[in-house]
């Protein structure tokens, strides 16, 4: 992976990396929107019984939520808000996780 500072001072927690689970819908919405600062942790994703594993920095999962939370926000069809609102909470939970 490249290196997870993107900027911001690196510290531990910042390349501790996380795991996020993600379904088939959310990853292919990630993959059609192609936010530059998620390729590596999109392309990342492992297939698992439930759908996908990603791997990456916490700075690279902060990065994805807040776009995926910017781009829920500007959606103009409500279920596209929706979907990505819901991933931009399980991204959130990932981060408040242990």
């Amino acid at each position: 992976m490249s290196p997870p500072t993107r900027g911001r001072p690196t510290t531990p927690r910042s390349r501790k990396l996380l795991t996020v689970a993600v379904t088939a819908k959310q990853l292919e919405l990630l993959r059609k929107f192609d936010y530059p600062l998620s390729q590596e942790l999109v392309g990342s994703a492992r297939p698992t019984g439930e759908g996908f594993r990603l791997r990456g920095t916490r700075v690279d999962v902060e990065s994805l939520v807040g776009w995926v939370a910017g781009e829920a926000n500007h959606a103009r069809d409500a279920a596209m808000a929706v979907l990505l609102n819901d991933l931009a909470d399980e991204l959130e939970a990932v981060l408040a996780g242990p």
